[in-house]
């Protein structure tokens, strides 16, 4: 049998107190007493505090029975608080740490301490205001609280991120040098930008077939054809460059201009033989009819019969905007059958276009599979455009690329289509085209607040106010 245990009255035996439960009541009553006494002296304390405070008003003195008076704001914790510093190994949930105080000796050596009376709750008054006498921490010190980190995969991504928008900037640097007043300059230089050997036989001998005498095709890039007595104004113009120099260029497109009735049967075998998927037409329902080009696309699902072995059909109109209409057409060319996407936008000769709507197209034909046709009235003003807008958009991402050079973009395109872009206000489309996808794209969103890149916005959206007027 237990030896704590031992006879008691008729009940049977009585159980006595462990040893370990009697030190346990002790060193409760001794923290209790601890307790009494801190709350005592830090009365005291307040108390002297605001008898010396001359400014403020006369503190009240304490309620019998009911505890301290109330302390002002953020001058003392709650006894929940006083009661865990006091007790070993506990630590009141707050960011600074209260200064240790004195505590008076106890009188009476070893003698067992007096049980104290239990401490009494504050009065509601002193309840109602206890929230508001601490200050809220901030998260980053609220106990049990740590701060967010993003994933591995998200940070990997965000540092990738960095990385190419950190490339891209320096690359365009020069690109962003360029002041919208040296536009001008810029553009008088492109004018007088002529290759260095180029030879004009087949365009001298079909020169019926080109709408103006003026706008050469060079032998060196035309489009040839497997039947040699076809000819056609248009010109290939490499688009994205190869790796290297001396690789052949990852993709190519087509600048043309408006083929004229004659050429319809050399236009539809031009598409039939380098399989195009997409056509983008500048023009304004104007040049489209002068110009005859009903004859070549037609239009409200008709079918043309365009040789003995061609026939084209319209068989769906979209109209994406006021300027912008998509019309798809079904070729058909002995045993080829396809169809064909032909965008007519309406921009016209020297007239202002919408950048967004223009990158809109460039989005929209970055979906068609290599090549493409560009084509306007003469094919080397707002076709061409197009075209460098989409070489120097190729370069910009293109991680082999150093550097975005818009004078090397457009010498060589003028050097595969010759008289690229004719107009003062083409050469502004096409650096404010560029200027704008700097603001928008995320890959240059390090860019988007560049005084040189707010400059030329500013600059152009002036000039486009002035030219309305």
């Amino acid at each position: 049998m237990d030896g704590h245990w031992q006879q008691g009255g008729p009940g049977g035996p009585s159980p006595q107190p462990h040893p370990g439960a009697v030190r346990a009541q002790q060193l409760q009553q001794q923290q209790q007493q601890q307790l009494q006494q801190l709350q005592q002296q830090k009365m005291m304390q307040q108390q002297a505090q605001q008898a010396q405070n001359q400014q403020g008003a006369r503190a009240q003195p304490p309620v019998p029975g009911q505890g301290p008076p109330i302390p002002a704001k953020g001058a003392v914790r709650s006894s929940q608080t006083l009661s865990a510093e006091s007790m070993p190994g506990m630590h009141p949930p707050q960011q600074q740490k209260r200064p240790p105080q004195q505590q008076q000796p106890q009188q009476g050596g070893g003698a067992a301490p007096r049980p104290a009376p239990a401490a009494r709750p504050p009065p509601p008054q002193q309840m109602q205001q206890r929230p508001t006498q601490q200050q809220p921490l901030p998260q980053q010190a609220r106990p049990g609280l740590r701060p967010q980190k993003p994933s591995p995969d998200m940070d990997k991504t965000e540092k990738k991120k960095g990385k190419q928008g950190a490339g891209s900037g320096s690359k365009i640097s020069k690109f962003l040098d360029i002041k919208f007043a040296s536009v001008i300059d810029q553009h008088r230089k492109f004018l007088g930008t002529l290759p260095n050997s180029v030879s004009r036989a087949a365009f001298d001998d079909n020169l019926c077939l080109n709408r103006f005498e003026d706008v050469i095709c060079i032998d060196q890039t035309r489009v040839l054809f497997s039947d040699s007595s076809l000819y056609l104004n248009a010109n290939w113009v490499a688009i994205e460059p190869g790796k290297k120099p001396e690789d052949p260029p990852k993709k190519m497109a087509i600048v043309a201009q408006l083929p004229l009735p004659e050429c319809k049967v050399a236009f539809w075998t031009m598409v039939a033989e380098n399989d195009i998927k997409g056509v983008l037409l500048f023009c304004d329902d104007n040049e489209f009819l002068s110009f005859g080009a009903d004859q070549i696309f037609p239009v409200n699902k008709a079918t043309v019969q365009i040789s003995p072995r061609i026939t084209v059909t319209h068989t769906h109109r979209l109209a994406v905007s006021a300027e912008w209409t998509m019309n798809v057409y079904l070729m058909c060319m002995g045993d080829v059958r396809k169809y064909v996407h032909v965008h007519c936008y309406a921009w016209g000769g020297d007239e202002n276009i919408k950048l967004t709507e223009l990158w809109q197209l460039e989005s929209v034909f970055r979906k068609y599979s290599s090549p493409h046709v560009y084509m306007s009235s003469a094919g080397v003003g707002r076709a061409s455009t197009f075209a460098a807008l989409k070489m120097v958009h190729a370069r910009m991402h293109d991680d082999t690329c150093k550097e975005v050079n818009l004078n090397s973009c457009i010498v060589s395109l003028r050097e595969h289509r010759l008289h690229s872009i004719q107009s003062l206000t083409q050469s502004i489309t096409l650096h404010s085209a560029l200027i704008q996808h700097i603001i928008d794209c995320p890959t240059f969103e390090k860019l988007e607040h560049d005084p040189r890149v707010r400059t030329f916005a500013e600059q152009y959206k002036d000039h486009m106010a002035n030219s309305k007027e």
